[in-house]
């Protein structure tokens, strides 16, 4: 069964700095193996912060290891950074010549070339999959984007529209951000800008990849960088309005998604805690495992009786330390830890970090809440 591991503080690789994951977008979002994609790399609020000297990309993906790696202690040249902002750095390359093997995930962390200091594992790139558009028009990916957010749009001209020459083009994309009357880009206001172009190895399908608030801003009429965003218009034609492609006789409207924030089945009431501070633990039944076809749900899914048991579990200087304390009942499904630390365990101020199971009865949880204190 599923094991909820929520780290919230990580233990520091040099004094003062968090080793947490780094934010990676790339551009295009929806690349090939063979095309050329640029990793954009934002380490603020890693251990790697501020750091002046230069930074290297270790990567690797679902079917081997990124051929530039180098070895841990001495990075390979190919994989140094390049700076483009505080704390922002780029990197670009294919994916056909830095891994062996066909990949459909990558995955990274940012270190110095030594390895002296690092961030964590970066969350995992998916690539995406164009055979999905074999029975489509048209798509957004990913569909949930903002005005700073690289996107790819594509249409497959082999299901809409009369455009003839669907391998060579050209394809030109006629749109506007969020309502035509707004931030309109005419296929002629910049033929360069409006070109798309076809996808290898799927003929007939064709992308253009952007970021919104770049591509729909006018020298006299910039996009606002607070815009919210709620979709993109668009039609396509192949440089005259002779030929063109739609959503079978109505405009494309790629929408973006609305998002849904995640309900965490146990998390710290603090983001950042002490030994000595009061420490609330938030437990949401509702969020457990609930199961699905092959898979049993958490003994607790959905538990609303009064009665929850906490086995807490300190790391301390002098080894680890456990009590069983009781969690109120605030609401249906929902129950509060409170935990004095430094007054509830004999080595209290010397606490490391903490481990916290649930049970009720004979019943004992999968889902596990683990953290660290800040000294």
């Amino acid at each position: 069964m599923k094991k909820y591991s929520l780290i919230l503080i990580m233990l520091a690789f040099a004094v003062g700095a968090w080793a947490q994951k780094p934010r990676v977008t790339t551009f295009p979002a929806a690349f090939t193996l063979t095309e050329d994609v640029t990793l954009t790399i934002d380490v603020t609020g890693t251990a790697l912060e501020g750091m002046s000297e230069d930074l290297y990309l270790w990567a690797w993906s679902n079917n081997g290891d990124n051929l530039n790696n180098g070895s841990w202690d001495n990075s390979g040249a190919k994989n140094r950074l390049t700076k483009v902002g505080d704390n922002v750095y780029t990197l670009t390359f294919k994916c056909s010549e830095v891994y062996a093997n066909p990949v459909t995930q990558i995955q990274g962390l940012v270190k110095t070339q030594s390895g002296s200091a690092k961030t964590d594992d970066s969350d995992p790139i998916l690539l995406y999959d164009f055979s999905q558009m074999d029975g489509l028009t048209g798509a957004v990916y990913p569909n949930l984007f903002g005005v700073n957010t690289p996107i790819s749009i594509m249409v497959n001209l082999n299901n809409c529209g009369n455009i003839t020459d669907k391998e060579n083009g050209p394809v030109h994309m006629h749109g506007a951000l969020n309502e035509w009357e707004l931030y309109q880009i005419d296929f002629n206001y910049d033929l360069n800008r409006t070109a798309l172009k076809p996808v290898e190895g799927h003929p007939g399908l064709w992308k253009l990849d952007l970021i919104p608030g770049e591509y729909f801003s006018k020298e006299n009429a910039p996009v606002p960088e607070d815009l919210k965003v709620t979709g993109i218009w668009a039609v396509f034609n192949n440089g005259t309005w002779d030929q063109k492609a739609d959503d079978n006789g109505s405009d494309f409207h790629f929408v973006s998604a609305v998002p849904v924030e995640k309900v965490q089945p146990a998390e710290f009431f603090l983001s950042k805690f002490t030994a000595e501070d009061v420490l609330p633990v938030i437990i949401k039944t509702s969020a457990f495992e609930a199961g699905s076809e092959g898979t049993e749900a958490d003994p607790l899914y959905n538990y609303n009786d009064e009665a929850m048991s906490c086995a807490v579990t300190l790391t301390t200087d002098n080894g680890k330390e456990t009590l069983n304390i009781a969690a109120v009942k605030t609401a249906d499904y929902t129950y509060r830890l409170v935990l004095l630390p430094a007054r509830q365990f004999q080595g209290g101020r010397s606490a490391t970090a903490i481990e916290i199971s649930f049970s009720a009865g004979v019943l004992k949880s999968e889902t596990v809440l683990k953290g660290s204190f800040v000294k």
